[in-house]
């Protein structure tokens, strides 16, 4: 396979693979002595566990044969083999083994469940609720597909670790299918499979997902780019080893220890920037190299080093050991030229960092034996990753009927690459590329993007549709007295959150002028002034204190709060949500740091009663991070 992906030097992953699944050709007589053989060299495995498996899928599957001819057991067996090379656990290895038995046999998961327990059965009845799409719209699968894959998180992320390792395997042998089938599977991998093994940092999957569907979408492309790169390879090899060697000795000099090396170029990334206009020769120019050392300290010192022994390029230095990519990746990235003007691309981060730049979340599993506790952990140790797909999907995409649209806005607003900007108080967030100044201000909320009224980036003002970038500092002005957004917003923005509340703002509009409509008051929880229909009213039947619309029920008491808080993310966001659904309203919100991770937060709101405004004192006072209150009216 390193042949075939065109690798620029070896990546040994800091561990023996092992087997190399691609290179291996089972012969089923042989086929448990071998594979036992492998799993007794991980002693951290449950052999014998895990031997009974083997024994009960390949029962279940006797006489059951592949498209490729082979056993039908192979399939099962090299879907754990790649699991063990990514150090998954014992259960993990069980479910792979039995992962096809309850839908290609006449075993149920009853019986799985009384042979091997609730936890192997449910990560096999996890893997194959997955399996049982069965639309035949390309794209309406494809969004079910990711339905599914996203809620099999929530109960266990080894699910979908399983499924994208039993896509890996049956994308070598995708070339068995007819053309028309092949090529949906072909672009469902690369749309969604391999998209979300980027989410979770599972990057060895990635690329060859994206390579083997790429082969089987575009076989002249690849064929062209494999020729490419071939012809290439001896100057590349004899080149790289050079910048190898200098950096080598240049980290020796400064008592690093560090594992130097090439690393790969995969032919679907080339694809790609080939698509932008480059040919694939200056794609060529671009040299990879990591280097892997023991501590982040480390990490730092290697920067410099390479920046003293070759000339950096402005702009092309990233920190994502500072600032994490939301899958958890870390590094440091740089660009530099040599003497001969090559540009290489060089990789820096610790051993642990290149564990989890490989494996991502499979990394949490390494050398564990049970682990359904593990499986809890998940989310204390991937939490940002899961929380930020979660309110994402399980709110705004749940709103969204199942159509070609929704699966583009997908691809955009969680598949792209990402840009990472701050915000006045200095908090990270992340957004697709292309998003706007007023991607960034529905983000914060709805009022604030229904009040825009302008933005500016680093200090300066900006249009509404700036495209902000890596680094950006994004300030968002209101207008209090602003009549909402305008319905061409809508071509201003790329993320769904924002397309969905302009959409949703322009609906609650034109729904109030079609049905006769009531302002009420409700006695419950102090007053609340809310447009209902007549209808709904008496279906309710509710006490209510009906006025009709246009009718004088104005505010009583205008208060102004002074908030000093810790430098809390998603502070303004919880502020507005507790007042907005206690029924009261926001009239003005902004803040500035004060100190080194300070903010002092101003706001305005509009009570009816007095009791209200201690009630909402008592309810700020319960938000983690604001520690003193002062209020004016």
């Amino acid at each position: 396979m390193q042949d075939n992906f065109g690798i620029l030097g070896n990546d040994n992953s800091f561990k023996e693979k092992a087997y190399d699944v691609c290179e291996f050709v089972l012969d089923a007589f042989s086929l448990k002595e071998t594979f036992m053989e492998i799993v007794k060299k991980f002693k951290y495995l449950n052999a014998s566990l895990i031997e009974e498996s083997f024994d009960f899928a390949a029962k279940a599957h006797s006489g059951q044969k592949r498209l490729d001819g082979s056993e039908f057991i192979v399939h099962p067996v090299s879907v754990a083999l790649i699991l063990i090379n990514m150090r998954l656990d014992t259960e993990t290895i069980c479910a792979a083994l039995l992962h096809d038995v309850v839908e290609d046999t006449n075993c149920t998961i009853v019986d799985v469940k009384n042979v091997f327990g609730k936890n192997i059965s449910d990560l096999v009845k996890g893997v194959t609720k997955l399996n049982k799409i069965f639309y035949v719209s390309g794209n309406v699968r494809q969004v079910e597909n990711f339905r599914r894959m996203f809620f099999a998180i929530a109960k266990d992320v080894r699910v979908i670790i399983l499924k994208l390792a039993d896509r890996l395997h049956n994308m070598k042998t995708v070339c068995f299918h007819e053309d028309k089938k092949k090529r949906l599977i072909c672009q469902e991998t690369l749309d969604i499979y391999a998209s979300f093994a980027s989410i979770f940092g599972l990057f060895n999957i990635k690329w060859e997902l994206e390579d083997l569907a790429f082969r089987g979408l575009e076989p002249i492309k690849y064929h062209e780019i494999l020729v490419g790169v071939s012809q290439k390879r001896a100057e590349r090899e004899k080149y790289i080893k050079n910048i190898l060697l200098a950096l080598k000795v240049e980290l020796k000099k400064e008592n690093i220890k560090a594992v130097v090396e090439g690393r790969p170029k995969h032919f679907y990334s080339i694809y790609k920037k080939m698509l932008a206009g480059r040919s694939i020769e200056e794609i060529y120019d671009l040299f990879g190299v990591r280097i892997i050392v023991d501590s982040v300290k480390d990490c730092y010192i290697s920067l410099w080093i390479a920046h003293k022994k070759f000339k950096p390029i402005f702009g092309r230095i990233k920190d994502y050991i500072a600032i994490p990519k939301s899958n958890m990746y870390q590094s440091l990235h740089t660009s530099v030229i040599d003497s001969n003007g090559y540009v290489v691309e060089v990789q820096i981060r610790t051993v642990d960092m290149h564990e989890k730049a490989l494996n991502g979340i499979a990394s949490h599993w390494k050398y564990k034996t049970c682990s359904s506790e593990n499986a809890a952990n998940f989310k204390d140790n991937y939490f940002d990753v899961y929380d930020k797909l979660y309110k994402r999907f399980s709110g705004t995409y749940r709103r969204l009927k199942v159509s070609e649209e929704m699966l583009s806005l997908l691809k955009i607003d969680i598949f792209d690459d990402k840009v990472y900007v701050f915000s006045p108080i200095g908090e990270v967030l992340e957004f697709p590329k292309r998003s706007t100044v007023l991607d960034y201000a529905y983000f914060v909320h709805s009022y604030i993007g229904n009040k825009f009224s302008e933005a500016k980036v680093n200090g300066i003002s900006v249009t509404i549709n700036y495209e902000i970038r890596n680094g950006d500092v994004v300030l968002i002005i209101t207008d209090k007295d602003s009549d909402g957004p305008k319905y061409d917003w809508i071509n201003y923005v790329v993320t769904v959150n924002a397309k969905t509340k302009i959409k949703e703002y322009f609906k609650k509009k034109n729904n109030f002028f079609k049905e006769e409509k009531l302002d009420y008051v409700s006695n419950d929880k102090g007053y609340r002034k809310q447009s209902i229909s007549i209808n709904n009213a008496k279906e309710n039947n509710k006490k209510y204190k009906f006025v009709r619309i246009g009718s004088d029920l104005s505010f009583k008491f205008r208060v102004k709060f002074i908030l000093t808080a810790n430098d809390e993310a998603f502070l303004f966001k919880k502020i507005i949500e507790l007042i907005e659904n206690k029924g009261f309203f926001v009239k003005n919100l902004n803040s500035m740091i004060i100190d080194s991770n300070i903010a002092r937060i101003n706001l305005t709101v509009d009570f009816f009663e007095l009791f209200q405004i201690e009630e909402t004192i008592k309810s700020l006072r319960s938000i983690k991070g604001i520690f003193s209150i002062i209020t004016s009216y």
